[in-house]
């Protein structure tokens, strides 16, 4: 038998058992009576794809060694698997899709190149093919933090390692945070409505949207991303951060847990209900969901979502307002504050080559104005 046949068995083989343990695992814990609650479902089906990957990563692994005769794969410490986005997080609903990169340390190297190959066709073939999961994929080399946009390293932000050489992902996670400027949060911050917009962004709309609608779980995400920033802490941290910083009080962090909590358990009843990725509350599925979460009727899911959406809504806005309201460095001549720019040193500063130039373009890309102090110091 060749060694191409070989090595075709041993992916169909080990497709087999890992698609197997899969569809167990997840059957089980979305059959569960009682339900599993919200976010504890999410972790959970988290840590079954987290074994899944790594037994994939592991394969990957195994086999390019053998093919190239690096039977130790020296290769292997240049590279990692980390899970991105919701699923970074571990809050990986039942249909959601399931991000990761692959972070090496090494350009230009060939085995790596047949690993990550290798690694997507069994991914591909496992998690979207046989389960029916969409799956998210990207390669990064340490140096991309320099170049990325904010939806990518807004992802990244939340990464988690899954498989592969930990210090790899600790280094691109460092690099990555030193370049979450002011615009970083103000962009994030201007991105959800305004509290005070009730005309533009109603909480109660007949069908809401759970992960992105006013009040649902994008505005818990958002100010977890800013704290994230300012703070310079993971997404693990960053809730205990605001608490002990004073930026809120323990009790309107434990509503907010409490809030984030139930959303997420209608989210995955939405998902189980429809049997497919759907984070709209539709009519047709509000009895559904009730009955799901062990409610009495669609009235009392509706009431319980409209009140943690209102919760989510004022507690998130205060929190953004207070994190953005903060001394937001650009650099070390000029910061953001309530909205404005100013400058951080000596107004005789301004009289040097480039600095108005730069404090001009800084009021551009963040889309800010001058403070009254800095007009005054620029004329």
């Amino acid at each position: 038998m060749s060694i191409a046949a070989t090595g075709e068995q041993a992916h169909i083989s080990l497709s087999d058992r890992l698609t197997e343990r899969l569809v167990t695992a997840r059957q089980e814990l979305f059959s569960a009576e009682p339900p599993v609650a919200g976010l504890e479902l999410m972790h959970r089906h988290s840590d079954i794809l987290d074994e899944a990957l790594a037994g994939v990563f592991s394969a990957a692994i195994s086999s390019v060694a053998g093919e190239s005769g690096h039977r130790n794969a020296s290769f292997a410490p240049n590279l990692a698997l980390v899970a991105t986005g919701g699923y970074g997080r571990r809050e990986l609903a039942p249909f959601s899709d399931v991000d990761v990169s692959f972070i090496s340390a090494a350009e230009d190297d060939p085995d790596i190149d047949h690993v990550i190959k290798r690694a997507f066709h069994l991914l591909m073939d496992i998690i979207l093919d046989r389960i029916g999961l969409k799956i998210g994929y990207a390669y990064r080399v340490l140096d991309d933090y320099q170049t990325l946009d904010i939806v990518t390293r807004t992802a990244l932000l939340d990464s988690r390692h899954i498989a592969g050489n930990p210090e790899i992902v600790e280094l691109f996670t460092r690099d990555l945070r030193a370049t979450l400027d002011a615009n970083f949060s103000l962009s994030h911050a201007r991105s959800r409505p305004n509290p005070e917009d009730i005309a533009a962004a109603s909480l109660y709309a007949v069908e809401p949207n759970v992960k992105t609608g006013p009040g649902g779980l994008r505005d818990i995400h958002v100010a977890g991303w800013i704290g994230q920033a300012l703070f310079d802490c993971g997404p693990d941290q960053v809730w205990s951060e605001v608490v002990t910083r004073g930026v809120i009080t323990r009790k309107h962090s434990a509503e907010l847990a409490a809030c984030r909590d139930f959303l997420s358990s209608v989210r995955n009843a939405l998902h189980i209900s429809a049997g497919q990725q759907l984070d709209v509350l539709t009519v047709e599925r509000q009895s559904e969901v009730a009955r799901l979460l062990g409610l009495r009727s669609e009235d009392e899911l509706m009431n319980r979502y409209y009140t943690c959406a209102e919760k989510v809504r004022w507690i998130c806005g205060a929190l953004v307002q207070c994190l953005v309201s903060r001394r937001l460095p650009l650099d070390r001549l000029f910061f953001l504050s309530n909205g404005t720019l100013s400058l951080a040193d000596k107004p005789s500063t301004l009289q040097r080559p480039g600095v108005i130039a730069r404090a001009f373009r800084y009021a551009q890309d963040c889309s800010v104005a001058f403070s009254t102090q800095l007009e005054e110091q620029v004329r």
